[in-house]
């Protein structure tokens, strides 16, 4: 069935599948054209900054291409991490990227809804989509991918906390705007704001989004820290290059 719909996407695009150039990386590569999101800096942000228990058992929810998947894979050498995305095409693609890894065999991606998981994990990590159901149809597989009534910065909270081994976290980045609505909710799951990093595009520019990590266990206060991305168009921080010099491979 896979290999149908591969065939199928092929013959109705205007190039071969593998004419799209991958994102390289230091240690791996991903191919991200079957899947609706496309590798972006805010993927890249949550997989650099994340922080996991060495043999912690990872969900990725809403995993698209797998990138988040795949630097978690490469940052920690002995955790376990599920994949899952409704979407079919980004699964097939995921997996793709993972076989094509060094770290294939602790990766594993799957298609299934967030709300229909029921097993325990220490840690979920999310990119998750953050349009507020009911503003409109989404039509596009981008739209779908991003308004997927299963996962929200909000599911995550309240289904991820019944997913969580004790002492687990979820962490997610988001928009400036959810940040305190996330942190009151927080509270009525037992998850408390144990990490927050606001990001800036360059210093003239606003707040726009936010890394955070909810964990099940309290801490005497949030760890914040605050990371701008370029000094002008191409320059590049030392804090950025620092979160992702085992990455970039301008870095």
């Amino acid at each position: 069935m896979e290999i149908f719909r591969k065939v199928v996407v092929t013959l109705q695009s205007n190039q071969p599948l593998l004419a799209m150039k991958p994102f390289v990386m230091k240690q791996f590569q991903v191919r991200h054209r079957l899947s609706a999101m496309k590798v972006g800096v805010d993927a890249v942000l949550l997989g650099a900054w994340a922080k996991l228990s060495p043999r912690a058992e990872v969900l990725d929810a809403g995993c698209g291409c797998g990138i988040i998947s795949l630097m978690l894979a490469q940052r920690y050498p002995q955790a376990l991490i599920t994949a899952i995305d409704v979407d079919p095409l980004a699964v097939i693609e995921a997996r793709e990227n993972f076989s094509a890894s060094p770290w294939g065999a602790r990766l594993h991606g799957c298609r299934r809804d967030f709300l229909a998981i029921d097993r325990k994990f220490d840690a979920i990590v999310s990119n998750p989509p953050y349009f507020d159901a009911g503003i409109r149809a989404a039509t596009t597989r981008r739209e779908l991918a991003r308004h997927a009534a299963g996962l929200s910065p909000l599911t995550l909270l309240s289904h991820g906390a019944e997913l969580l081994n004790p002492g687990g976290s979820v962490s997610m980045i988001v928009p400036t705007e959810w940040l305190q609505a996330l942190t009151d909710e927080a509270e009525a799951y037992g998850l408390h704001l144990s990490r927050k990093c606001l990001v800036q595009g360059n210093p003239d520019s606003p707040v726009t989004r936010a890394l955070l990590t909810f964990s099940l266990t309290p801490s005497a206060e949030t760890e914040t820290e605050n990371i701008i991305i370029e000094y002008e168009r191409g320059e590049y921080t030392p804090a950025y290059r620092e979160l992702t010099k085992d990455f970039y491979l301008k870095f």
